[in-house]
């Protein structure tokens, strides 16, 4: 006998039980309904997720009634509800990490520590990038933006970006140290990108911006670097 939606419905939603408790390290007593429905990620699927439990408490509070020659419950889940939990089931057990969302080295527009100043300003400028990470050894040593630019013009020491000026003179302007934490992070490859995401948004409720995460293999500024994360990147990714 062919199972009935419900019959299905059931049993995917211990397959979503089981993956979110595995996945996210939840006890038997939370709930994955509240859980799922508070996290970045899964916030647009909340009402679903929410009505998803609804349904699957009907169940386990009532049992099957006679209809015809087989008992079956009074309710039948639709297809789409069905297709729903299978596709949630997907995306928590094959959560994307940094890596998979990263901008690959190869597509990110860069500069190293001999590249002409003024050289970058004009690129930024027809291109509309606020802020360039400037590379040493393939590691990053800082990163040119508006800050960078003002630091140039008004400091001490300050510089006229005339066409001799290279990044090896302004390292103290650039300097990745002082940028850590305040705008740009390291993150390692094989962080979960839903947790990046978190930490840009809890960033963002303490008033602090987050323009770019660099992915190296384990996090550390002292790595090469493997790819660029911007938060534009994590909404695109879902």
């Amino acid at each position: 006998m062919k199972p009935s939606n419900a019959d299905i419905f059931i049993e995917k939603y211990k397959e979503l039980e089981q993956a979110v408790r595995a996945e996210y390290h939840l006890s038997d007593g939370d709930s994955i309904s509240y859980y799922l429905g508070h996290k970045t990620k899964y916030k647009k699927y909340q009402e679903d997720i929410a009505y998803c439990q609804r349904v699957r408490n009907f169940f386990a509070h009532n049992g099957k009634v006679p209809i015809g020659v087989n008992p079956e419950f009074a309710v039948q889940p639709s297809d789409s509800m069905l297709e729903f939990i299978s596709r949630l089931i997907d995306k928590i057990k094959d959560r994307d990490r940094c890596i998979d969302v990263a901008v690959r080295l190869n597509k990110v527009f860069f500069c190293g520590m001999n590249h002409s100043v003024r050289s970058a300003v004009k690129i930024m400028r027809e291109n509309d990038f606020t802020h360039v990470p400037v590379l040493e050894g393939g590691r990053v040593a800082g990163v040119f933006d508006e800050y960078s630019l003002i630091r140039c013009l008004t400091d001490s020491d300050g510089h006229s970006i005339g066409s001799e000026l290279r990044f090896n003179k302004i390292r103290q302007q650039i300097d990745i140290t002082d940028k850590i934490g305040k705008g740009y992070v390291f993150v390692p490859s094989a962080m979960y990108a839903e947790e990046l995401r978190e930490k840009i948004d809890l960033a963002y409720s303490e008033g602090r911006r987050i323009k770019m995460a660099f992915v190296t293999q384990n996090g550390s500024k002292d790595e090469l670097l493997l790819g660029i994360i911007t938060p534009w990147d994590l909404i695109s990714a879902g």
